[in-house]
């Protein structure tokens, strides 16, 4: 167990925003010799996932997923909470947490990477959190000897410490989501009503 804290932090990337994050985690701005299979991805997804893809040849859902590999994809909706539907079995999948964070179950056992942002669960903006599982190698947006040369730029560290007071507040008060659900089915249904 010595060394294990050390160990985990090593995991960690500090960014200042989602965005950010999500555009390290993508392999690059256009496919060539050695990069992934073709992304299998979700209409839906933020444009955040998208605008990195822009080059490359995306296959959507729920198409055929042979040849493809998942590269990050969103747990809920922006709008609605709803989780969304994830390609299994493809390997190499990320998450986009940022949205899910605090209001839905989210759950790293299936994914390589995971996208957390502070201002989405009550934090300021300027820090968001980058978890790689597997410590993969990442693509610096920018150049930089920050975060062990991860990315370039000075941490915000008002803004990360905001965010761990946020992640506290989240801990302590692990319900307060839930009194939003029938505010958004009410929503839902005046919105889209079914049948009848």
């Amino acid at each position: 167990m010595a060394g294990e804290p050390r160990g985990r932090a090593r995991r960690v990337v500090f960014c200042a925003s989602a965005t950010e994050a999500l555009h390290l985690l993508h392999p690059g701005p256009a496919p060539g010799p050695g990069r992934p299979s073709r992304p299998w991805l979700f209409p839906g997804e933020h444009s955040a996932c998208l605008n990195p893809l822009a080059d490359w040849d995306v296959r959507w859902m729920p198409g055929d997923p042979a040849g493809c590999a998942t590269v990050v994809q969103m747990a809920a909706s922006n709008e609605t909470r709803d989780p969304l539907p994830h390609a299994p079995g493809t390997g190499g999948a990320g998450q986009d947490a940022a949205q899910a964070w605090g209001k839905v179950p989210v759950t790293l056992a299936d994914c390589d990477a995971a996208v957390f942002s502070g201002h989405k669960i009550g934090g300021p903006r300027g820090a968001a959190v980058l978890w790689n599982a597997a410590r993969a190698a990442l693509d610096p947006v920018m150049e930089g000897p920050q975060e062990r040369r991860r990315r370039g730029g000075t941490e915000d560290l008002p803004a990360i410490l905001g965010l761990a007071e946020a992640v506290r507040e989240l801990a302590r008060t692990p319900g307060r989501e839930r009194a939003l659900g029938p505010l958004r089915d009410a929503l839902r249904r005046r919105c889209c009503p079914g049948p009848g």
